[in-house]
């Protein structure tokens, strides 16, 4: 089964002492990189246990994870004053009303509204009563990830299926076209001979020789076997229930390597277009594997 590993989803519960909020990223990785970001920081306690559920979900790729709790309670919140600070703004605020000969009577709102006169004050919570609530959004929220992932999977499945049919159809006329390239090898030698030399008697057997020596230099036939035996196992990959996107990536490898010893064998014009398309085809196909599980 193929899945994407971009993707977002969110969920929220809303209980009698606090709000749980829960963000879920992912973006295209080689390896597993799961980040927790909890607020307030104390949260972030759970990390182990919310990366442990997060695995059963998700292979491989960056993971970003924004838990954020919110209280609700009257004393959830304190907030504490800086009376020095205060009375540091006040001060430098009445001089400047003075020089300038402004009016003092908005210095108390001002002073109000400098950075850190008054700021929240974070309390001391026990962090333990809302695990259950949190890890009933992670899971939600993972649960909603996946079913997006998957069906961004099916698309791309869909789409690698068809690039896979043109590849097995081109290799096809690539096989039938090697199978007359020693015969047209054969007729072109003779002929190229007797108009070079027509009062001489050609050996047969001589030619014969040649024209094997070529079958034998030009033989694709092993290639051709592994590269099937590749797209076969490719669209196994894609069936199965587990994501198998580093396998897929290993075989687009494998194909690419069979296909141009292809066209290093291949002195047909034809077919070595015909390598050039799959080729393409083939790059196409790396490209979307870069954004499956």
């Amino acid at each position: 089964m193929i899945k994407s590993m971009t993707s977002y989803a969110t969920c929220e519960t809303t209980f009698e002492e606090a709000s749980v909020t829960v963000e879920i990223k992912t973006y295209n990785g080689r390896y597993l990189d799961l980040v927790l970001k909890a607020s307030p920081y104390s949260y972030n306690i759970f990390e182990d246990k919310i990366k442990k559920i997060a695995t059963n979900y998700i292979v491989r790729g960056r993971v970003e994870i924004r838990l954020k709790i919110q209280q609700n309670s009257a004393d959830a919140t304190k907030f504490k004053a800086d009376k020095q600070k205060a009375k540091n703004y006040y001060k430098a605020a009445l001089e400047i009303c003075k020089d300038l000969n402004l009016d003092e009577s908005v210095l108390p709102q001002l002073v109000l509204k400098c950075p850190d006169v008054i700021k929240p004050e974070e309390t001391e919570t026990d962090c333990n009563k809302f695990l259950e609530p949190i890890i009933f959004c992670i899971k939600k929220a993972l649960t909603e990830l996946d079913i997006m992932r998957k069906k961004e999977g099916d698309f791309i499945a869909a789409d690698l299926k068809k690039r896979i049919v043109f590849i097995k159809e081109k290799l096809d006329i690539i096989e039938a076209d090697a199978k007359e390239t020693a015969k047209a090898y054969h007729k072109k030698l003779m002929e190229r001979i007797k108009d070079i030399i027509k009062t001489i008697d050609i050996d047969e057997n001589r030619i014969a020789h040649e024209v094997a020596v070529f079958a034998d230099k030009s033989d694709i036939t092993e290639e051709i076997v592994r590269a099937r035996s590749h797209l076969e196992q490719f669209e196994r990959f894609i069936e199965i229930k587990t994501s198998e996107g580093r396998k897929i990536n290993f075989l687009i490898q494998e194909l690419n390597r069979e296909f141009n010893t292809i066209g290093a064998k291949t002195t047909e014009i034809g077919a070595s277009s015909i390598v050039i398309e799959i080729k393409a085809e083939l790059e196409k196909i790396r490209e979307q594997i870069q954004n499956a599980e």
